[in-house]
């Protein structure tokens, strides 16, 4: 009997025995596992094992497909490895892209700070060259419509007086009583009243922003009036000096 023979009817012809359970494939092992390193190992077993025999036909086809088994194995690792090489390939193009990304956005932002930065800074030269313009036009349009008087025009201290008596005239001309409890008392009525009748700047800011206060002045117009009085106190009038500065010896 032909080793053909044996392996289509599955008894060796010499030993009287069944070869190992498996499927026959045109008059020849095909393997019994599932096509991985398993399968590889079982094929090899039955090449052993016909060897073991003295099965030489037998062993000579396992052996083949222990060959195939392993050059399929073979192509299919490297097929993995050429997969995992396209991934990784694939990941490091991501994270160059990626990065390329990051740092083109950094530039962005730190341009759009540049220019906010740049925004912001022209915005204040605007506004503090236009606000003084601004100011003065309202501050006259004020003056010219309610007839306000002003301290700042006032070149001396008998017109800065004057001005101050001109200031309690446009007030309503409350009286000296009514303006210093309006100004929490600090002077007396009388004292207030003398002031108002010299011709000398006060010695003291004090007496000037108690009237103004007791008048009605706002905040603003009480830092107006402090401003005029000061310009007038740090330059006195040539031999006219202001009360509470040493005359000439």
């Amino acid at each position: 009997m032909t080793a053909g023979a044996w392996m289509r009817d599955d008894v060796n012809p010499r030993t009287g025995q069944h070869r190992p359970a498996q499927a026959k494939l045109m008059g020849g092992f095909v393997p019994a596992g599932d096509g991985s390193h398993q399968g590889f190992a079982q094929l090899e077993g039955q090449a052993l094992e016909a060897l073991q025999q003295e099965d030489g036909p037998l062993a000579l086809g396992a052996a083949r497909l222990c060959l195939t088994e392993a050059r399929r194995l073979l192509d299919a690792v490297r097929d993995e490895r050429e997969e995992m090489r396209r991934e990784q390939a694939r990941q490091a193009d991501l994270r160059f892209a990626l990065d390329s990304e990051r740092a083109h956005s950094a530039r962005l932002e730190s341009e759009v700070i540049h220019l906010r930065e740049r925004l912001v800074g022209l915005m204040d030269q605007a506004a503090r060259r236009t606000k003084p313009r601004e100011m003065a036009a309202d501050t006259v349009a004020d003056l010219e419509l309610d007839l306000r008087p002003d301290p700042r025009a006032a070149e001396t201290a008998a017109a800065f007086m004057e001005c101050l008596r001109e200031f309690k005239l446009w007030s309503g001309n409350p009286g000296f009583r009514q303006i210093a409890a309006r100004a929490g008392n600090r002077y007396t009525g009388a004292a207030l009243q003398a002031a108002l009748a010299r011709g000398k700047l006060p010695k003291k800011l004090e007496i000037v922003d108690t009237i103004v206060a007791g008048c009605g002045a706002s905040d603003d117009d009480r830092r107006m009036w402090a401003t005029a009085w000061r310009r007038l106190a740090m330059r006195p009038e040539p031999g006219e000096p202001s009360e509470g500065q040493p005359g000439p010896s």
